[in-house]
């Protein structure tokens, strides 16, 4: 409509100029092209154009009556009919039924179907790639004109003047096919915005869009609105790689009078070009570069104003990756959905041999840290402590998470509740994430918090002043181990643990030596916590001096279970113990040869389903004490080298047979 013959004959590199304007007759234009040659990559030769020109540069082409024919297209025929579009609702007298179909790929045709009639289907009005637009008179509610503009291969003039020749009031139905995007103008795209879509300036490579607009609009329509009053626009974007977007298929009523918003909705629906890049790259990741795969990643907000200047939040978090870069990623996202996660105190420190684990953290604006590469994991958490306290000099504390760890929604505020406890009590290494005796009938209390000297890692807070003083220059000896090992705790220090876990960690399924103990500990049903807001009780008494009080007054409230079946439980028979009633507390006092002998309490852990595995200590002890839920009452087992010993009186303990 420019006048031009060539604009469409335009190949790569090739060097053209062109006086043209709109209306002008096919050939009139004043043009020049210079061939580039495609196959070496040469360009065509400079072009210049000079001189004077007359105004109109020719006989004009009456647009108005060329683009108000109806319908536009010559022999445009109506299709299979459809009772009311397949809408199950019956539109009323203001609204008239639509159903919009994008077409899978390049493989089916678009359709649009207006008040039961379609006007685009296959092998009908040449419905195919590009834009497939019908304009419907409101008054009437049928269609005026339609049109196809192919704006992958040819130029969006034809697709602008079609626009321009709306009348006020015009409703139009647009579906975009196979591509559309290749060609198309920002004018065209302006034009769009005009008529209320705010979704076309992201339209780009084999997106699928559906749109339903009218001339006249005043303001945007509303995203994904699919009510009688309002501009319905979909945008389902296309995935990696050109790979075909899902299929969008609306069946709907539209108002013959539309009504928008005078606010652009926000947020706008955008690409993810760094995180689509990403998922071009690696495989794995399943949802993440698949249906979500253009969702922002960005930190949940805070929204309890009272935690916002809490300590919690200027702790530096350290990720420390395995091998799983899926676990990882499922990991990220349940710390970026911490509220009030600051993305800049976390860093994922990473071997430097996988540097996709260090591009997947660069996704959700976390820092990244390259570790020199090891064989063995607790080299790298023990790298990984090393560097954290150059990269933060002023941090009192640090929190690690290892592999294979996802966190609970409460994280960040279950050791926030914590923090003042270890800042007052010298005696505590940190606070732990993970119950290792938290399985499924044994932890019920997700706002009970206890002491004990197993450190079983997982996902941790740590005090600066611990690791200085009894870790840094004796790692070898303390911590290195894997953590389902525990790491040794200077006698006399403890760490605090919830009854409920705050992270989950993944099922062993790999090769180990230690499968056995690593089936027990991580395959069994375990319980998380999935609350995002807890609080928790009686956290005054952690302190060491207030927890022993409390312990020795609810040692002394309870119940001393008969023990006359005890061998029972020793060989394997039974549970060899009768308890009473739920909801009580109950004692039971085991002999100990020595102050690490547990030979008893492993039996006795077993007994009551906690963990047991041959030639593994039952976990969680503080004082040689067990403390621990059993059918809703409350177990307290004491050894005869725990503190709380002498509070047995007269009672018998269960001893070796």
């Amino acid at each position: 409509m420019l006048g031009s013959t060539v604009l469409d004959k335009l190949d790569f590199r090739d060097n053209f100029a062109m006086i043209g304007q709109r209306g002008l007759s096919h050939g009139t234009a004043i043009e020049q092209v210079e061939k580039g040659n495609s196959e070496v990559g040469t360009y065509g030769n400079i072009v210049t154009l000079f001189g004077c020109i007359s105004v109109p540069m020719g006989q004009l082409l009456d647009l108005q009556k060329l683009y108000t024919a109806k319908p536009a297209l010559p022999g445009s025929q109506i299709g299979e009919t459809m009772s009311n579009c397949g809408v199950p609702k019956d539109c009323g007298k203001s609204a008239f039924a639509v159903h919009l179909y994008s077409g899978k790929g390049n493989e089916e045709s678009p359709k649009i179907c207006i008040n039961g009639k379609y006007v685009f289907a296959k092998d009908l009005n040449d419905a195919g790639r590009g834009f497939n637009i019908a304009i419907v008179n409101p008054k009437t509610k049928s269609y005026s004109r339609i049109g196809r503009f192919d704006t992958y291969l040819q130029d969006s003039s034809n697709l602008e003047i079609f626009l321009e020749m709306l009348n006020e009031g015009d409703i139009i139905l647009a579906v975009v096919n196979d591509d559309a995007s290749r060609k198309l103008t920002e004018t065209a795209r302006r034009l769009f915005s005009d008529l209320g879509s705010a979704m076309i300036q992201n339209l780009k490579f084999r997106d699928s869009w559906i749109y339903i607009g009218q001339k006249g609009l005043d303001g945007f329509g509303e995203t994904e609105q699919f009510c009688l009053e309002k501009v319905f626009v979909y945008l389902e974007f296309a995935g990696p790689n050109g790979k075909w977007p899902r299929v969008i298929d609306k069946r709907l009523c539209v108002s013959t009078k539309l009504k928008g918003t005078k606010i652009r909705p926000d947020p706008m629906s955008r690409k993810n070009e760094k995180r689509r890049k990403f998922c071009s790259k690696y495989d794995g990741y399943e949802d993440f570069c698949e249906g979500r795969i253009d969702e922002p990643l960005t930190p949940s907000p805070l929204t309890d104003g009272t935690m916002g200047n809490n300590p919690i939040f200027d702790i530096p978090i350290v990720v420390v990756p395995g091998l799983n870069q899926n676990t990882l990623r499922m990991q990220l996202e349940t710390l970026l959905m911490q509220p009030g996660l600051r993305s800049n105190k976390v860093t994922v420190m990473y071997d430097e041999k996988f540097p996709e684990a260090g591009e997947l953290a660069e996704l959700f604006s976390f820092k990244t840290y390259k570790l020199t590469s090891s064989t063995k994991y607790s080299v790298q958490i023990q790298k990984a402590l090393e560097n954290i306290w150059i990269l933060y000099s002023s941090a009192k504390h640090v929190i690690i998470l290892e592999e294979e760890v996802i966190v609970s929604p409460d994280f960040l505020l279950f050791h926030s509740q914590l923090l003042p406890i270890l800042e007052k009590d010298h005696t505590l290494v940190g606070t732990n994430s993970w119950n290792p005796n938290g399985f499924k009938g044994h932890s019920i209390a997700n706002s009970l918090v206890t002491r004990s000297n197993f450190f079983p890692g997982y996902g941790f807070l740590l005090k600066r002043s611990y690791y200085e003083a009894f870790m840094q220059k004796n790692f070898e000896e303390c911590c290195s181990k894997r953590s389902w090992n525990t790491w040794d705790i200077q006698a006399g220090y403890e760490v605090l643990v919830p009854d409920v876990s705050r992270v989950f960690r993944r099922p062993f399924d790999g090769l180990s030596q230690q499968a056995n103990m690593l089936s027990e500990f991580l395959n069994r049903d375990r319980v998380t916590n999935i609350e995002s807001k807890v609080t928790l009780k009686n956290t005054e008494i952690l302190q060491r001096n207030a927890y022993i009080a409390y312990m020795k007054s609810r040692i002394k409230s309870a119940t001393v279970l008969d023990i006359a079946n005890s061998e029972d439980c020793l060989t394997g028979k039974g549970l060899g113990f009768y308890i009473p009633a739920k909801g009580g507390i109950y004692t039971i006092y085991f002999e100990q040869t020595s102050k690490h002998s547990h030979w008893i309490l492993n039996q006795l852990c077993r007994c009551f389903g906690l963990f047991s595995v041959a030639g593994y200590n039952c976990p969680g002890l503080h004082e040689n004490t067990l403390r621990f839920t059993q059918g809703g009452s409350e177990i307290i087992l004491v050894g005869s080298n725990s503190i709380y010993y002498s509070l047995r009186g007269s009672s018998k303990a269960v001893h070796l047979i």
